[in-house]
């Protein structure tokens, strides 16, 4: 849920950014990096949702369990998106869950942790 909340505000402010970059001819080349930036971020949100499906299947090497999820995922966009209007919006929630992820674990440098109030968590335990 945090991940696609960051995603859709990320996307929304990034699109929003750089066409007003890009009216301006000064700006445009930082405006078409930009946009590529985009590009690798959904990418690389793409990998990682790849990364978690092939992490569940039963191969040991983890770059040939990534491949092969990645694939998967990208196959199950395709297919779910034949689906009318409810498909398009699950698959534009899943890349921008991809998205979110990349930005809030900093392009993969740091772990993400959610944090939990103390009363609030949903295990309980008494002492």
């Amino acid at each position: 849920l945090v991940a696609l909340t960051v995603g859709s505000l990320v996307v929304v402010t990034f699109l929003s950014l750089f066409v007003f970059m890009a009216f301006t001819l000064v700006l445009l080349p930082i405006a078409i990096l930009g946009i590529g930036a985009g590009v690798i971020a959904a990418t690389l949100g793409l990998i990682a949702l790849g990364r978690g499906a092939g992490s569940r299947l039963p191969i040991d090497e983890v770059p040939i369990a990534t491949a092969l999820g990645a694939a998967s995922v990208v196959v199950m966009l395709q297919l779910v998106g034949l689906v009318p209007f409810v498909g398009d919006w699950i698959a534009l929630s899943m890349v921008l869950t991809g998205v979110g992820a990349v930005v809030v674990t900093y392009f993969g440098v740091t772990r993400f942790e959610v944090d939990t109030f103390p009363g609030l968590s949903a295990v309980q335990t008494e002492d």
